[in-house]
């Protein structure tokens, strides 16, 4: 597959960076290494103050598709990756975060079947990486065959305490499609921006394909083996964010929203925002402040409710193992 002009590229894969000096050059090479040639690498620094830029003006003088933008001002992810879909040439956006990786044949494979099929965006399932013990775990969501996304698969899988969640997933998106229909990631947020694309995307009349391939690997902020956090993971979850994305998506799309996905959007909402107040509580005992922790949740009685479901969750996991 070729791109239609000499000068544009195929595909524009975008990069955001922030104080990832130590795991850049993992991600810049496992873009260039790609099977599949004809693609654009966009290095956007939101304002490292390490040795980010520098490592990737490196990388850039030793391969002429790199090109790196330096942000003035540290803006968020959502601010970054837009910056990277301004500077874009190519018909295919990647997103690629700096402390993740693909597999070789990564764009080869996701390209192939959309030459076979029509597609506005396309994802694959993760290899989840552990960075304590600097292994792979194998795949995320294990999807069996290729199938479309739908706001009510989506709705369905992003529930808090619930799973792994799509917001996760490295979409490929046909930029022509971003621009007519002006998707963008919400410079406003710093968490759930991801969520918020999908949601949109999906809204706007996205074909959106799901396919089994494990292309991209995913670094887990938290091990799940080693429970070590990442040192190159720079967000913070935010539950307001979660619960404001809803909001902004009730009103930008209510009349494309059926009421079932209006409640379930809704519901969304106040179970993140019950999940705010159950992390509160979590911080509490882990400060040795019980009697705060059990203030709370008597409270927000829908925090006392998702803690009883999580034990009783674990409590069915153990007896299944035994």
């Amino acid at each position: 597959m070729e791109s239609t002009s000499r000068n544009c590229p195929f595909a524009s894969i975008i990069i955001p960076t922030y104080n990832v000096e130590r795991c850049l050059e993992r991600a810049v090479r496992s873009a260039l290494d790609q099977t599949f040639q004809d693609f654009e690498v966009i290095i956007i620094d939101d304002a490292s103050v390490d040795g980010t830029v520098s490592l990737a003006r490196k990388l850039a003088a030793e391969d002429k598709r790199i090109r790196v933008l330096p942000l003035a001002s540290n803006g968020g992810p959502s601010t970054a990756r837009n910056a990277g879909l301004d500077a874009a040439e190519g018909q295919w956006i990647v997103i690629l975060d700096a402390d993740d990786a693909f597999k070789p044949d990564r764009l080869a494979q996701l390209f192939a079947f959309c030459s076979r099929h029509q597609c506005d965006v396309i994802a694959d399932d993760l290899v989840l990486f552990d960075q304590g013990i600097q292994s792979e775990l194998g795949p995320c969501f294990q999807w069996h065959m290729p199938h479309l996304l739908d706001i009510d698969l989506l709705l369905q899988r992003d529930v808090y305490l619930r799973g792994q969640p799509l917001g996760w997933i490295k979409p490929v998106f046909r930029r022509s499609f971003l621009l007519e229909n002006n998707v963008r990631y919400p410079p406003h947020y710093r968490h759930a921006e991801d969520f918020y694309v999908l949601a949109s995307l999906l809204l706007s009349g996205a074909k959106f394909w799901l396919v089994p391939y494990t292309g991209y690997i995913y670094t887990l902020r938290t091990g799940a083996v080693s429970q070590e956090k990442s040192p190159y993971s720079a967000s913070v979850p935010s539950m307001d964010n979660i619960a404001d994305s809803c909001d902004e998506i009730l009103a930008r799309f209510d009349w494309k929203l059926s009421p079932a996905q209006r409640a379930a959007l809704r519901a969304r909402k106040e179970r993140f925002r019950a999940g705010h107040h159950l992390d509160v509580a979590r911080q509490h005992l882990k400060s040795g402040h019980p009697d705060h922790a059990l203030k709370v949740l008597a409270y927000h009685p829908r925090a006392a409710i998702l803690a009883a479901e999580q034990i009783f969750r674990r409590t069915c996991l153990r007896i299944k193992g035994k």
